[in-house]
């Protein structure tokens, strides 16, 4: 299966609606990961191929889109370069102490416990996409009550 479907895969049962998947730098330099609400309501996700941990930060973006997404201020900023929102350093300490980001890790790390206990299961070529297949099959019962 291709990557990139598998991604837009999970981040739709994770989140419960479509998502568009962006293997690429954020908007905001020196992020991550990002999620933005569109002006026409639709749900994207910017990973960066950089990222220590990507299976992680798609997962905290995953977790926005769950969480937070009625409150998400529709934008255009996804279509703009990648990384080239500056954010003030402070301005982003300001953003990282806010409770939904808490949220989103409490979350993530939820999701990211059970992809790392059932990635074996898949026999993928790579631990990364074995993460993928097992949140494909992330039981749906634990998804209602998380």
């Amino acid at each position: 299966m291709e990557i990139m479907t598998l991604f837009k895969q999970v981040a739709k049962h994770l989140t419960g609606r479509d998502v568009m998947f962006r293997w690429q730098e954020p908007v905001w330099n020196n992020t991550s990961g990002a999620a933005y609400k569109s002006l026409s309501g639709d749900a994207i996700i910017d990973v960066n191929p950089g990222a220590s941990d990507p299976v992680y930060t798609f997962l905290h973006e995953c977790a926005h889109v769950r969480l937070d997404f009625s409150q998400m201020a529709p934008s255009a900023y996804w279509r703009c370069e990648p990384g080239s929102q500056i954010t003030p350093e402070a301005e982003r300490a300001e953003l990282r102490a806010l409770p939904r980001e808490d949220r989103a890790d409490q979350l993530a790390k939820i999701w990211l416990d059970y992809s790392k206990r059932y990635a074996w299961r898949y026999f993928a070529p790579t631990l990364f996409e074995g993460q993928l297949l097992a949140l494909v099959d992330y039981p749906k019962m634990e998804i209602e009550n998380d």
